[in-house]
């Protein structure tokens, strides 16, 4: 085989390969473009040539034209190449790769800038129709050794049949002089064109009305001091809101830091709160229970009397079982109390070391129901007889007195307290006194079986008729040998006064107690009380 024949196989096989390619990268240009650039080669005078891998006008020519319209790409200034510098396709094609790589339409839609070829022979440039009848038309070519590129005019009739009309993928028409196009640019931009007055069109304007970003295109940044926010840019190339930020914890959320607040809220670690570094408690706090922690962060342990016992219980905690107070009395009148508390706490109550103070009391001051001849001191209405232990019951008794000068109710609430630790404060560790006025005709005496506040069944009233009558009679004994008691307590025990208190706060011993008088001992088994010989106030017990 001819070897200039092998060679134009193998050159012809890989165009056509190559086809394809060009057809997707071939750019939109005007049918005016097309015939522009011709009329430059027209004007150039360029030679034909095949170059040295044709064959035929292989020597003694120069095979490349740098089209200065064509962005001064070289082109090979055959017939086909010409025809593929004018469509400004990505490279120059032969005639079969024109024949495979363009549109095939008919003889009478040729319009300006399509192309006429013979696929394996010549390619012609088609201008424009000579006649209306369409037989003849104008056309740029090269095709012969030594000749430059001209303008012809060609019969159709001579060439149909053997030629093929062809058109390139994406050529438009040409424009009308003053005409605007307008395209899409950049980020959202717009950018145009005009039309000259040859149905040129000119060139692009800058790209204008652009947004600062592309559609879909994120930007992170860091914000405060542990995290990072990210936008995303909107499909009109306008970036979105801030998304939330936030961060990874500092150290893993192992720094162990202080909150500030009170409790067991106190402890907390280092975390990235919305991207700020922050101290968060380990503890939520909860409702208060009875267990000398401050669950609810408040900082006051077992704060608002919590019913609830915690597992394990506080040290000290104490609940209200029994209770006999005096609901009326005279303006100086004294009356008698007493109340029988559960030790709930874990620690046992020592005698003296647990004290019957009031809030009133607490606060400074001393209570309205003050009695300075039998209270231990303004601020101590009983002391602890003996001790107790976790589980059993401890009784305290004590006096009240209407000051002289009452008019109305008095109230107060007395607690109970250890000078070591303060008030105790759960799960019921009070008892609230309401006493009001005595009405004229009343009986005054202080703690009258009609008279007393009772609870949990310690009432000294009867439930028969007969034990009403007796328990009247008994009631008026008692009242003669109370009131005799009474003389000579305030006779022995006149240095005891509100303006030399023992402080319930000091740590001291609780007050000594004066002994129980034979006239009280009788007194109380007849209202079903007994005393300890060695504090008579403040051991008062029911008679089992």
């Amino acid at each position: 085989m001819n070897p200039n024949t092998l060679h134009r196989i193998i050159v012809a096989l890989a165009l056509g390969v190559a086809v394809e390619a060009a057809a997707s990268e071939a750019s939109a240009i005007t049918r005016c473009e097309v015939l522009e650039d011709a009329q430059s080669w027209v004007d150039a005078h360029v030679m034909y040539c095949q170059g040295p891998y044709g064959s035929y006008c292989t020597s003694g020519c120069d095979p490349c034209y740098y089209d200065p319209l064509r962005g001064g790409e070289c082109w090979r200034p055959d017939c086909s190449g010409f025809v593929s510098a004018t469509w400004w396709l990505s490279y120059a094609m032969n005639t079969t790769g024109l024949c495979n790589y363009a549109i095939h339409i008919g003889w009478d839609d040729l319009e300006p800038g399509d192309a006429v070829v013979a696929c394996s022979q010549h390619a012609i440039l088609f201008a424009s129709w000579a006649d209306s009848s369409h037989s003849n038309f104008h056309a740029y070519e090269t095709g012969q050794c030594g000749t430059a590129a001209h303008h012809s005019t060609r019969n159709r009739w001579t060439l149909e049949g053997e030629y093929t009309p062809l058109r390139r993928p994406g050529i438009e028409n040409c424009c009308n002089a003053g005409e605007v196009e307008q395209q899409d640019c950049g980020n959202c931009g717009k950018h145009h064109r005009t039309c000259s007055g040859d149905g040129h069109w000119g060139g692009w304007s800058a790209c204008e009305g652009q947004g600062p970003c592309s559609p879909g295109e994120t930007d992170t940044q860091d914000c405060c001091d542990c995290g990072s926010h990210t936008r995303t840019c909107s499909g009109s190339c306008k970036w979105q809101d801030w998304g939330a930020c936030g961060g990874p914890d500092p150290n893993g959320g192992k720094t162990e830091c202080d909150t500030g607040e009170p409790g067991p809220c106190a402890s907390g670690k280092q975390r990235c709160v919305q991207g700020c570094k922050k101290c968060v408690r380990d503890y939520e706090p909860k409702p208060e229970t009875c267990d000398d922690v401050d669950n609810d962060c408040s900082g006051v342990v077992d704060d608002g009397n919590p019913a609830q016992m915690g597992n394990p219980p506080p040290k000290y905690a104490a609940e209200l079982k029994d209770i006999s107070t005096p609901m009326s009395l005279l303006p100086g009148e004294t009356g008698s109390a007493w109340a029988g508390f559960i030790n709930r706490g874990t620690s046992a109550w020592k005698r003296d070391d647990v004290w019957l103070t009031t809030e009133t009391a607490a606060k400074g001051k001393p209570s309205p129901l003050y009695d300075s001849t039998t209270w231990a001191a303004w601020d101590v209405a009983a002391t602890l007889a003996n001790d107790v232990l976790p589980g059993e019951i401890a009784y305290f008794r004590w006096d009240v007195r209407m000051p002289d000068d009452a008019t109305k109710a008095v109230s107060d609430t007395f607690v109970l307290k250890v000078p070591s630790s303060g008030l105790i404060r759960c799960p019921v560790p009070d008892v609230a006194l309401n006493v009001r006025m005595h009405s004229d005709g009343e009986d005054n005496a202080g703690a009258q079986p009609g008279e007393a506040q009772a609870n949990g069944g310690c009432s000294a009233s009867t439930s028969t008729p007969l034990g009403s009558a007796w328990f009247a009679m008994a009631g008026l004994a008692v009242g003669m040998i109370m009131r005799r008691t009474n003389r000579r307590r305030r006779s022995s025990r006149s240095a005891l006064s509100p303006a030399s208190p023992m402080s319930s706060e000091s740590g001291s011993e609780g007050p000594a107690c004066a002994e129980t008088s034979p006239d009280q001992r009788v007194a109380l088994r007849i209202l079903g009380t007994r005393y300890s010989p060695t504090s008579s106030r403040n051991s008062a017990k029911p008679l089992r």
